[in-house]
């Protein structure tokens, strides 16, 4: 049936409930699906890109859900059940599950501080109003509506027309240069904060602790958003959120922090790195990097066990290949025990000791007591779960807050016993 037929059929409806119209079809488009991220200025976008090529774009928010602390995050599991309303779904694929897009930030059970600002959430997980997505090879696009009188079945029939024409995709070919940058901490500044680590380190204070680094630019113009994905890595997650039309957070992730797929679940544990030009065989026989990273198979197993069946890995770390440097990986998966929601299990396991160290509320503390800047989102998480309890979350790493002209990137290193300080500078 078609849009317009289907609508005529919601008028209809009798409810002491809003409607929550839902239609789907297949989408042809003949540009590169990133330039829809400069279109629309007026909406909220999310993006997320993932290395097996599947893709989300969101735009605008028809429903969105914030909470302030990381015990709150169990209670979106019942926020976001729509019981106040009736679901009604058309097009293809109509027993899809409804999906929500968002994140949550580092350390959620603090204020957010400078470079963020009190306009952005800690977390939040949204329903876009218009979702492109691709299945099966083909390219879709669900509209979502909330239904409550004749004026919102008016809004949806023009907003369904006109969607097409309010894309008016056309490339930007702005050139950008760079007219400031600044660095926090200082070269000196982070020399003491490594050398406090590595003191407690030494006197087994702590196990391991993640020291980052925020280095920020500002430009003489706004740079396009799609162009923010020229040059990203393979093997990793682009992904992309707006706050508001002030603030976007954007990255290209290695790390998949879990997903979860009809009680199957998967994980990955990365930790230890080198340059691409190393050796494989080098940072494989790495005591120092071997020992980071087993830090963190062990965290996360830990925190998965109490969930599954069992836990699969292999007895020995594997190598992911980036643009720019390699990682040591350790892929683990397993089946869940019961029907787990996504959200459980991200209680559970973020934040990771590989964004965070061991033991993890002490070094938090830490890491709030000597960073000279708010991490913010940076090493929090960014996905989506659904009406099903499925989902996926990867770490936000590698990663940056665009506000207008200015753009402060993040980036991050674990000490561990051994560690050395400029090669923890450099990394």
């Amino acid at each position: 049936m078609s849009f317009n037929t289907e609508l005529k059929k919601i008028s209809k409806i009798t409810t002491n409930k809003t409607l929550l119209f839902r239609y789907t079809k297949k989408f042809n488009l003949n540009t590169d699906i990133k330039e829809i991220l400069n279109t629309n200025y007026q909406y909220n976008k999310i993006y997320l890109s993932y290395d097996d090529n599947d893709f989300y774009i969101g735009i605008g928010t028809l429903l969105s859900f914030e909470v302030q602390t990381k015990k709150e995050l169990l209670t979106l599991k019942n926020k976001c059940s729509l019981k106040n309303y009736q679901i009604i779904s058309s097009g293809i694929d109509q027993n899809a599950p409804i999906k929500f897009f968002g994140g949550v930030a580092f350390n959620i059970d603090k204020d957010i501080e400078a470079p963020w600002s009190d306009e952005i959430p800690k977390s939040i997980f949204s329903i876009p109003k218009i979702l492109i997505f691709n299945t099966n090879k083909n390219i879709n696009i669900t509209f979502s509506f909330l239904i409550d009188n004749d004026d919102d079945i008016k809004n949806s029939y023009n907003t369904y027309n006109n969607f097409e024409k309010s894309l008016n995709i056309q490339k930007n070919n702005i050139s950008t240069s760079v007219i400031e940058a600044t660095i926090s901490p200082t070269k000196k500044e982070y020399s003491n904060i490594f050398n406090n680590y590595i003191e407690s380190i030494n006197k087994k204070k702590i196990d391991k602790i993640v020291l980052s680094r925020m280095k920020t630019f500002t430009f003489d113009d706004i740079i396009p958003k799609n162009n923010l994905f020229n040059n990203t890595n393979k093997n990793c997650t682009d992904f992309l959120i707006d706050f508001n039309l002030n603030y976007t957070f954007f990255g290209s992730t290695p790390e998949k922090l879990i997903e979860v797929n009809n009680n199957k679940i998967y994980s990955e544990a990365i930790a230890g790195t080198v340059s691409k030009d190393e050796d494989n065989n080098n940072l494989m026989n790495d005591n120092k990097e071997l020992y980071e990273h087993q830090y963190v198979v062990n965290h996360i197993s830990e925190k998965l066990k109490p969930f599954l069946k069992n836990i699969n890995k292999p007895t020995k770390p594997l190598i992911k290949s980036l643009n720019h440097i390699k990682h040591l990986f350790t892929p683990i998966h397993g089946e869940t025990t019961t029907n787990i929601h996504i959200l459980e299990l991200l209680y559970n396991l973020y934040p990771t000791s590989a964004v965070l160290g061991f033991p993890d509320n002490y070094v938090l503390n830490m890491i709030k007591k000597s960073e000279p800047f708010d991490r913010g989102w940076y090493s929090g998480c960014i996905g989506w779960f659904d009406t099903n309890g499925n989902g996926r979350f990867d770490v936000a790493i590698r990663s940056a807050l665009m506000n207008n002209k200015h753009i402060h990137f993040f980036s991050g290193g674990g000490i561990v016993k051994g560690s050395l300080e400029n090669n923890k500078w450099d990394e």
